[in-house]
């Protein structure tokens, strides 16, 4: 079996097509509904009070705004060999969009759960590096620590694998976890290591932040379905002002060879609900700037276009350079001018060699884009600290200094200025 992701208005069409598709995968055993977005981070469940009564859980609060945004989101399990077939008659029967009532309502979009790589290797226990120190440097971080500047209580939120109980954190979120998604720091856990290394470098970076571990795989590779979940509980539960991507998934132009799926359906559910969220918070705190989405370019070293959701306008993309500010060999620099296009340190390979590395498990090193989003993220912690109510994606690029190639480096390099 495989997934789909559907996407639904939130209206009366929208209603029409999912109940008709739970109906019809009750008749037959080509697919299974499996459940809505909103219940991945809320399972609402019988209990048991002492009296002997049962009662309904509360669902949580990032629940109930999922609910209320302008789309719904929904996972179903398909048989292997049926996923084309599937998306071709969920999308030719809902195509009314007005429909008050039938079985034929309105789907907005139907595409695979696509898997999501981490962009940087992961290594167990990871350590600081004396790299880190130059890349410390190199991003003038000393300058806003000398300033008394640490991203006080700036929210700061990592979706990853989670982290280990070593590192200081503010609070914990589990997306893996059915039964309580939200443990709290007492919970923390990290079977990979790829999160704690990136919860170290944004703490030495920002070591007064308020950083908030949120974690949605146990492996390399992580679904898009768990990233959805995580996006949500960042952007609602945490509060953040940052958050952290360092995960992508190749932007290919073709179709999927699996089930005929374009590269603009793969990346439909994240980039209306990474734009919804934003939406909700700006209305939510009409004051206050949204949250800023960074997210790592990728590691192909290619100029074929970044990983998503670095692509995505709604997000700072953000490559990798060495020590001497030129980009990294394995750093993704797209072939198009992206809006909102930063670098930051992320190790070097030089003939299959790492020859640059910010953080390592023994004598295994860490090199990626990853390492560059988390930088990035401390350093915009340190700016909002300095900008309570800043454009942080623009402090980012206009206070970038110059890197090389620069047709290939966007804005340039982030500094702390």
């Amino acid at each position: 079996m495989s997934n789909l992701i559907v996407s639904v208005p939130n209206d009366s069409a929208g209603d029409i097509a999912i109940a008709t598709m739970r109906r019809s995968s009750e008749r037959q055993a080509v697919y299974r509904y499996i459940e809505d977005l909103s219940d991945r981070i809320s399972p609402e469940k019988e209990l048991t009070s002492i009296g002997g009564r049962s009662r309904t859980s509360q669902p949580s609060r990032a629940a109930e705004i999922l609910r209320q945004l302008p789309a719904h989101f929904h996972l179903i399990a398909v048989r292997d060999g049926a996923e084309g077939m599937v998306m071709r008659d969920f999308m030719g029967l809902h195509r009314d969009a007005q429909a008050e009532s039938g079985e034929r309502g309105f789907i907005l979009d139907v595409e695979p759960e696509w898997p999501f790589t981490l962009c940087a290797l992961r290594n167990g226990n990871p350590t600081l590096r004396l790299d880190h120190t130059q890349y410390l440097s190199q991003l003038q971080v000393p300058n806003a620590h000398a300033k008394l500047n640490y991203g006080d209580d700036v929210k700061v939120a990592l979706i990853d694998t989670g982290c280990d109980p070593s590192v200081s954190i503010n609070d914990f979120y589990d997306v893996l976890n059915t039964s309580n998604y939200h443990p709290g720091v007492w919970g923390a856990v990290d079977n990979l290591g790829h999160g704690t290394a990136m919860a170290k470098i944004i703490r030495d970076v920002a070591p007064k932040c308020d950083l908030s571990v949120i974690r949605v795989a146990d492996q390399a590779v992580i679904p898009l379905w768990h990233i959805l979940a995580g996006v949500a509980i960042a952007v609602i539960e945490a509060e953040a002002d940052i958050i952290n991507l360092s995960l992508g998934l190749v932007s290919i132009a073709g179709t999927c060879s699996r089930c005929g799926a374009s590269g603009i359906a793969r990346s439909f559910a994240l980039e209306y609900l990474l734009k919804s969220l934003r939406k909700h918070a700006s209305s939510s705190y009409p004051t206050s700037q949204p949250p800023v989405l960074v997210a790592a370019t990728g590691n192909d070293g290619q100029g074929n276009g970044f990983y998503l959701p670095a692509n995505y306008d709604v997000c700072l993309a953000v490559g990798s350079v060495n020590r001497a500010v030129q980009r990294s060999s394995f750093s993704t620099y797209g072939n198009y001018a992206h809006l909102n296009y930063v670098v930051a340190p992320g190790g070097e390979v030089t003939n299959s060699l790492v020859t640059e590395s910010a953080i390592s498990d023994n004598a295994q090193p860490y090199y990626g884009t990853s390492i560059s989003a988390a930088y990035t993220s401390g350093v915009l912690a340190l700016f909002r600290h300095d900008h309570p109510n800043g454009d942080l994606m623009r402090l980012a690029t206009t206070l970038a200094v110059p890197a090389s190639p620069t047709s290939e480096c966007g804005s340039g390099q982030i500094i702390y200025s």
